[in-house]
């Protein structure tokens, strides 16, 4: 959250959509986004999964890896795929409730402390690892 100190953001951490917009009647279920936000000079939504992940070691724990992020049931990557496709299917709402023009796009990162990919899935975000994702911010990657 410390990088969009700048005016031009208004940042959401650790919301769940429902408790954020409390008109639009959103499900319960959908979990939390880590971050939400609203870059108001350039309309954008940017929507967050950031996860801390242990160094692996072995092949073993870089399979585990996979599975409790990417591949398992209950996997994150698949819990934030959730997230965005609703945020998406419903953007004009929510964004109308809560005060923004409807014109606004979305852009979605899994954001971790190492580098990381899914190698048996693909995911309609980009993983990319924090200190790419800050170095891309300040050559303004994302304006």
């Amino acid at each position: 959250a410390e990088l969009f100190s700048n005016s031009k953001y208004i940042v959401y951490q650790d919301k769940q959509l429902f408790k954020l917009d409390r008109i639009g009647m959103h499900p319960r279920d959908l979990g939390d986004f880590d971050l939400i936000v609203f870059n108001q000079l350039n309309k954008k939504v940017l929507l967050f999964e950031v996860k801390f992940m242990r160094i692996s070691q072995t092949m073993k724990d870089s399979m585990g890896d996979q599975a409790r992020y990417f591949i398992g049931k209950k996997a994150k990557a698949l819990m934030f795929k959730r997230r965005i496709e609703y945020f998406n299917e419903n953007k004009e709402r929510i964004l109308d409730n809560l005060g923004y023009a409807k014109d606004y796009s979305v852009e979605s990162y899994f954001v971790t402390n190492k580098n990381i990919r899914s190698f048996f899935r693909d995911f309609p975000f980009k993983i990319i690892g924090f200190n790419e994702f800050k170095k891309n911010l300040e050559e303004a990657f994302i304006d």
